[in-house]
């Protein structure tokens, strides 16, 4: 079961343009795509009637880049003739504007329909129906001519694996009271990925109440585990004490060393760091006692969280908070010792729980402090053990079906400056082979350009600081 819902975790985002008027074509000649501007009702009895799928394109006004697929693909004969012959399709303008023309203005519940029902992450998201108005496909983003006739045959082909047609059946058996609750994630994770705000929220409220009426014992599931990791608001949850004090038993249950630690760890932070550090910086509603003018009382704030918790937790957490508190007042000598301190000591937990949200979360600062040392350090140790957290960075994005560019630049410049010339060019290079294929403008692809540059020539692509304690620098030694 889980399969069927990786294959759909595979969606990108990035372009389209706007719909013209009624049944129209995209070339002078009459031989691109032909789009009805037909009511979604009368789209589906069409559709039954001649025996044809639906190809849908929703869209908005204010996606300019996307106006390729109209420019490079929708003209297309090839394009035309395959899809004309097979689908009636149909053009939705997802935005409002002030300039919308009576025919999309009159399709607005349409469009609300259909954003509600199946939830649209990114633009434009195409759905492909089938002729008696099931939904069999789905993909969002740019797609070459030849792409795309293999995303709409494929969904047609008679052989097909269909995993949206699964999605919606065990959605519509848990609307229909038949709760099958060892898939309940699965359905969360695809309704989030999909934009289904509503869907998700329902889901997570109904197994909510079901978890309050089970027993503890019952609980000890990594169904329940699983959601409830992340949906805990704080340490007076009724579902708190399953994470703490029970760590060791929740950590042999999923298989991963210091999972419950996390979950902890992000209580921690939201209750009795964050607080703390948002009045160090003019806010309020926190104990001033642990916080001055210069910042965060870190001594006292350590022995608070060691008395509510243990010694071990103030410590990781501290070291976390510290890294991001430093990291943040752009003292980078500090940010890097606690960032090292932080991985050296805890690091192992954050990796054991590849693929995790809270791991996910942990991710984007670890990248923003991994950068920071890239920038200014000329710690041998700080920098390769940089380059140990960003490889583990990677490989949990890897997990997820794609890595963030700015992510394997980081690792990139991280082994270039510690003179792993090879490795770091080519993984520049796949970075940006990445945003090419993805159709990202040039000018957004420049940087990264710029940097592989100046590793093959042998140039710094860090800048050049000096500070009086001899802490920034040109490079290694």
């Amino acid at each position: 079961m889980k399969n069927i819902f990786l294959l759909i975790l595979f969606v990108c985002a990035l372009f389209y343009a706007r719909a013209s008027n009624s049944l129209q074509t995209h070339d002078s000649t009459g031989k691109g795509v032909q789009f009805d501007n037909s009511r979604w009702q009368q789209v589906l009895k069409k559709a039954k009637k001649a025996n044809k799928y639906i190809f849908i394109d929703c869209y908005t006004t204010w996606c300019g880049p996307c106006k390729q697929m109209e420019k490079e693909v929708y003209v297309k004969p090839e394009v035309g003739d395959y899809v004309n012959r097979h689908f009636i399709s149909v053009k939705i303008q997802i935005d409002k504007t002030p300039n919308d023309d009576e025919q999309t203005r009159a399709k607005r519940s349409d469009a609300d329909l259909i954003r509600k029902e199946y939830g649209i992450p990114a633009y434009p998201t195409y759905f492909i129906f089938s002729p008696d108005s099931k939904l069999i496909s789905r993909a969002s983003g740019f797609k070459p001519a030849d792409d795309f006739l293999g995303f709409v045959s494929g969904a047609i082909d008679p052989g097909a694996f269909h995993p949206y047609a699964k999605y919606y059946a065990l959605l519509n058996d848990f609307k229909n009271g038949k709760r099958d609750y060892t898939v309940i994630n699965l359905l969360l994770d695809t309704a989030k990925l999909l934009g289904q705000v509503e869907i998700s929220d329902s889901l997570t409220k109904d197994y909510t109440a079901y978890l309050s009426t089970i027993n503890d014992d019952a609980l000890y599931t990594k169904e329940s585990v699983d959601f409830l990791s992340t949906h805990i608001e704080g340490s007076k949850s009724k579902f708190f004490h399953l994470f703490h004090p029970n760590e060791e038993r929740i950590n042999t249950l999923m298989g991963k060393r210091g999972y419950a630690q996390l979950v902890v760890g992000r209580i921690i932070a939201k209750e009795d760091i964050d607080p703390v550090v948002q009045l160090a910086m003019g806010g309020h509603n926190a104990d001033s006692s642990l916080s001055d003018e210069n910042g965060p009382d870190w001594k006292q704030l350590t022995k608070s969280i060691s008395a509510r918790y243990s010694a071990a937790y103030a410590e990781e957490n501290i070291l976390k908070a510290k890294a991001k508190w430093f990291n943040e007042h752009h003292d980078q000598a500090n940010q890097a010792k606690y960032f090292t301190l932080l991985i050296q000591k805890y690091g192992e937990n954050m990796d054991a729980n590849k693929g995790s949200e809270c791991a996910n979360f942990m991710d984007c600062d670890l990248n923003t402090w991994c950068w920071g040392i890239f920038k200014y350090s000329v710690d041998k140790e700080q920098i390769n053990v940089s380059i140990d957290c960003m490889k583990g960075v990677i490989e949990r994005y890897m997990m997820r079906g794609w890595v963030p560019v700015e992510f394997m630049d980081t690792y990139a410049n991280l082994l270039y400056k510690a003179g792993r010339l090879k490795e770091a060019v080519e993984i520049e290079e796949e970075g940006i082979s990445n945003l090419v294929k993805s159709k990202t403008p040039e000018s957004d692809i420049r940087r990264f350009r710029e940097a592989l540059e100046k590793m093959k020539k042998g140039l710094p692509t860090w800048p050049h600081y000096i500070d009086k304690n001899d802490f920034f620098g040109m490079g290694l030694n």
